[in-house]
């Protein structure tokens, strides 16, 4: 039995993954990073992907839309972390699930 931290906390699987485990990774990730190194050469900027926006579509506010949604993205992605890793210690040992202790 393995266990996986998804967005619905831990899922414990009883049964091995399926081969497109293995494969969906490679097809996605090959052409995402062969994308991003033609654009970043082709683009020399440290704008990053809110050049390329830009350059696309022709006017400076997609690209500030891209760049803050991609913040947005990275903050609300890394704060799910510190929960599930919380979820994951009071499942490996039960007297971490005790409300703490606060200074007031």
């Amino acid at each position: 039995m393995s266990i996986s931290i998804t967005s619905h906390g831990l899922v414990p699987h009883f049964f091995p993954p399926p081969p497109s485990y293995l494969v969906f990774p490679l097809v996605w990730s090959i052409p995402e990073a062969l994308l991003t190194a033609e654009l970043s050469s082709a683009f020399p900027e440290c704008a990053g992907c809110v050049a390329w926006v830009n350059e696309a579509f022709g006017h400076p506010s997609w690209g500030y839309m891209r760049g803050a949604l991609s913040w947005l993205s990275g903050v609300l992605d890394n704060a799910i972390y510190p929960v599930l890793f919380v979820d994951y210690c009071t499942m490996l040992d039960a007297r971490l699930a005790l409300p703490l202790p606060r200074a007031v």
